[in-house]
């Protein structure tokens, strides 16, 4: 799985077990589809990679903004303690050891922060932003991610859900 992480979606993968059943005098297969990477990773990691800082993104948001991706990075740090940001000039990532980790990003805006969390759709997890009140802006099929709106009293007060939801994010991207 290391290997397969490598290419990060860049190569379109497929990984099928087989298994032989001896059922009397005959045989049988059964195929299990095991890992499906058949979709090209398209997101924010072939943007434009230009390194920022923070202050770049001070000047395009608002200081008051930016707490808001301090106190998301909090709650990523209480699920992998050695991620931190990057600043890049279309988005705010993470980095995990100095090397890309997307499985979450932030676009900081004058009033809010988008972000943007790695996560297959389904019916379930659609429910559950729902029932808990999160403001979906929209699922992109193409980059399978879900992208929410929140500001600082969506974090303070909807803090679980939201580690919740980036806890299945980091499993899905891990």
């Amino acid at each position: 799985m290391n290997v397969i992480q490598l290419f990060n979606g860049h190569i379109p993968l497929i990984a099928i077990k087989m298994s032989t059943f001896k059922i009397e005098n005959k045989y049988a297969i059964k195929f299990i589809k095991i890992l499906d990477e058949l979709k090209l990773a398209v997101d924010e990691d072939d943007d434009d990679l230009t390194p920022t800082d923070r202050n770049y993104w001070e000047n395009r948001s608002t200081k008051e903004v930016l707490t808001v991706t301090d106190d998301v990075l909090q709650i990523i740090q209480e699920i992998e303690p050695s991620i931190s940001l990057k600043y890049n000039k279309h988005y705010i990532g993470l980095t995990k050891g100095g090397i890309a980790f997307n499985f979450a990003t932030m676009h900081a805006k004058k009033k809010f922060i988008r972000l943007n969390f790695k996560l297959e759709q389904s019916e379930e997890m659609d429910k559950l932003i729902d029932e808990n009140g999160l403001d979906v802006l929209e699922y992109s099929v193409r980059s399978s991610r879900y992208k929410i709106r929140l500001n600082k009293s969506d974090v303070q007060n909807k803090k679980d859900i939201i580690k919740l939801l980036l806890e299945k994010s980091f499993e899905y991207f891990s």
